[in-house]
């Protein structure tokens, strides 16, 4: 269940939008990118609420694609592997791959987000402001 749940996050297009379903994750569970580490689901709600106006007037062609999962029991933890992209409406393009693992409890609820992007950080974030042409 909590493979189709995360799946069907990014057919929601999370990764831009940071619309998670909450009750798949504990209350504590802490989250980790590249550029900021926090702990608890209220702080990711507060951190990401307003994503979704800010890409409605910014962005557009937006996608949250999901390449791989796989679930390791053994680690309690599910493993995705992703293309973030978009267009922003003023020339940028965004063009991130990366993986995310969601460590989970006996409970089958996320107690650890942990995401990881193939290009340093600096990239990534440069592509918010460098203009295609």
């Amino acid at each position: 269940e909590l493979l189709q749940t995360i799946t069907d996050d990014y057919a929601a297009n999370y990764l831009w939008t940071g619309d998670i379903s909450l009750d798949a994750f504990n209350l504590d569970c802490t989250f980790k990118d590249p550029t900021i580490e926090f702990s608890g689901l209220a702080t990711f709600v507060r951190n990401t609420k307003p994503l979704a106006a800010i890409v409605d007037i910014l962005a557009r062609n937006t996608k949250s694609v999901l390449k791989s999962i796989a679930l390791d029991e053994e680690q309690n933890a599910i493993t995705t592997t992703w293309k973030m992209y978009g267009e922003l409406k003023y020339g940028a393009v965004v063009d991130v791959d990366g993986r995310t693992t969601f460590t989970y409890d006996d409970k089958y609820q996320v107690v650890a987000y942990d995401e990881y992007w193939e290009i340093p950080p600096m990239e990534a974030l440069l592509q918010l402001i460098t203009l295609k042409k």
